[in-house]
């Protein structure tokens, strides 16, 4: 949406820059082409191999790479238990399908209304060796998902629904923007927006005559209350010109609860190493105090890694002590990626006593054309929020950028996913990816007679910011103080 603006239009737009497009040409004013766009998501593997075998030849290098990973996933399955979240290996491959289909939605649709844009290259057209995964359509050809995500998204007349905010707390107003793009000439008929609540009571229900304009253009501004409401609320808009219907979109928004984010009455100790933690909770019911190895064990210290650099430090081998002796250490997010040691560029490796006394090792959490399918099963951390389900919009702020895939633990909140050798040229070929792996989101790992609780999820940097940050930083704290 910034690609293109002068540096007025980014500062009224509360941006200083574009942030880093290294091998970009960006220049104000001038059209800009976007190339490889898009995420990923696995083909029907079960589908694709039963043709490959009745109509193919199944000791081709692709079919392999399709049983490479249809055996893996299957391993995970069975390692993870993923079966309690999806039934069959089938909804699974529809959830991560739906995934694809949101990511590719969004990014083209911010593109389609940003008239500086020319044009976008998806990557990738089809699936195929070491980008399996990219494809809108599979080895055989047939759509997955995000086809018509790029579609609808491309058609001639597209509207766009962009609510002010994913996440809300009720009581908070909503403002939904519709914004039209219209290749064609000028139409008249009805426009229709409907805002429906998870309950089913209808929010808005807004109808008027008008016309679709020629180019891109904001139609309007729609307010809507949310007083009362939780969970997901479905936005739906329609433009009708006669009995024909010309384009139709559908969004969402989620609402909570703000009593249901509060802190309990209890004391923790802290290692806060930015200070923002202690900022947030300042005010609150949860009492804070710099940890120290005399802090009693049926605490619960909280640490915040944002702001260390990667060097040792005393006070993480007292914790260790401390929770060794049976005390619980929450740690809340990553250690920052420049104080992390490389082992290539989608992995990273945190030795053993630098920061816990064991050596970890993480995985990019982000995706490309390989999809990270983030799992979320039911339990306590995830109260009031979507579970037994993917990731999906209502975790965008919080999603973790990087996964636990060393020590293998059993996860409450998890990334399955596969690797495509970023910067390893001579493995990028005919042979395809690696088998599928999983990592750890939210863990626990225990230590001595105490524990660590791990938690990648970008909790602090979006407290006082997002309430799903605020609702998982509760129940988590909730979660372990009980």
């Amino acid at each position: 949406m910034l690609l293109g603006k002068t540096e007025e239009q980014l500062e009224a737009m509360g941006r200083t820059s574009l942030g880093q497009h290294t091998r970009s040409h960006i220049e104000p004013g001038l059209l800009t082409n976007i190339s490889e766009l898009g995420y990923g998501s696995i083909p029907d593997l079960e589908a694709n191999m039963a043709r490959y075998r009745r109509e193919g030849n199944p000791i081709t290098p692709d079919y392999r790479i399709h049983e490479r990973l249809h055996d893996s996933y299957l391993a995970v399955y069975e390692r993870t238990g993923l079966d309690e979240v999806f039934p069959t290996f089938h909804d699974f491959m529809l959830a991560c399908q739906e995934v694809h289909y949101t990511g590719n939605k969004l990014m083209a649709e911010a593109c389609r209304i940003n008239a500086d844009i020319a044009g976008i290259g998806i990557h990738s057209l089809n699936d195929g060796d070491w980008i399996v995964g990219a494809g809108l359509i599979d080895n055989f050809r047939n759509p997955k998902r995000a086809y018509y995500a790029i579609q609808e998204t491309f058609a001639d007349r597209y509207i766009a629904i962009r609510p002010s905010a994913q996440n809300v707390y009720a009581g908070q107003a909503v403002q939904v923007l519709l914004t039209s793009v219209n290749d064609e000439e000028a139409v008249a008929g009805k426009l229709s927006l409907q805002v429906t609540a998870s309950d089913g009571r209808r929010l808005l229900d807004h109808s008027e005559e008008t016309t679709l304009p020629a180019g891109i253009v904001d139609l309007g501004e729609y307010p809507v209350a949310t007083d009362g409401l939780a969970g997901r609320c479905l936005v739906e808009v329609a433009f009708h010109s006669g009995a024909d219907t010309v384009t139709s979109n559908d969004s969402s928004f989620y609402v909570l609860a703000q009593e249901g984010s509060a802190l309990p009455e209890q004391d923790v100790a802290l290692i806060d190493l930015d200070g923002a933690l202690g900022a947030y909770l300042a005010g609150s019911d949860l009492r804070s105090t710099p940890f120290s190895g005399r802090t009693p064990r049926d605490h619960r210290t909280l640490v915040n890694l944002n702001g260390w650099g990667g060097e040792e430090q005393p006070v993480f081998t007292e914790l260790a002590q401390w929770v060794g002796g049976g005390g619980t250490a929450i740690f809340l997010g990553m250690p920052p990626e420049n104080a992390l040691g490389t082992k290539f560029r989608m992995e990273k490796f945190l030795s053993k006593d630098t920061l816990l006394p064991f050596a970890v090792t993480y995985y990019s959490g982000k995706g490309l054309w390989t999809p990270c399918s983030h799992v979320v099963r039911e339990h306590p951390v995830y109260d009031g929020l979507p579970s037994a389900c993917l990731m999906g919009q209502e975790y965008r702020d919080v999603v973790s950028r990087w996964s636990i895939v060393k020590p293998e633990t059993d996860w409450i909140s998890g990334n399955v996913t596969y690797d495509w050798h970023a910067g390893l040229k001579h493995k990028q070929n005919y042979i395809g990816v690696t088998a599928a792996f999983h990592g750890a989101d939210l863990t626990q790992i225990a230590h001595g007679e105490g524990s660590y609780i791990l938690c990648t999820h970008r909790l602090v940097e979006n407290l006082g910011k997002d309430p799903v940050a605020e609702r998982l930083f509760s129940n988590l704290v909730g979660w372990a103080l009980g």
